[in-house]
């Protein structure tokens, strides 16, 4: 199996007490993601997304970019990690 490709994202807008962590997570299952989200001190949320395909990457990106319907994102920012630990599920993180 290929090595997981590592994103790190940081969204901001209304993004917090909308539910969307948890979406997030129930979009990460239905595409087989690993990794986390988390809310921030400052109201943006993160998140650390791997899969080994590229284009399922770009999925979630966009799914993110949209949001669940209470959200409104302003700005969503994603860079490529280095080789990073293995996660082996999607946990929403407090």
């Amino acid at each position: 199996m290929a090595e997981p490709i590592s994103m790190r994202v940081s969204v901001s807008g209304k993004v917090q007490g909308v539910f969307y962590r948890v979406t997030v997570q129930d979009w990460a299952q239905e595409l087989g993601v690993k990794g986390w989200v988390r809310n921030e001190p400052d109201g943006s949320v993160t998140a650390l997304l791997q899969h080994q395909h590229k284009p399922v990457l770009d999925e979630m990106l966009r799914r993110m970019w949209q949001g669940p319907p209470k959200a409104v994102v302003l700005t969503l920012h994603s860079e490529q990690l280095e080789a990073q630990l293995q996660y082996d599920e999607f946990s929403v993180l407090r």
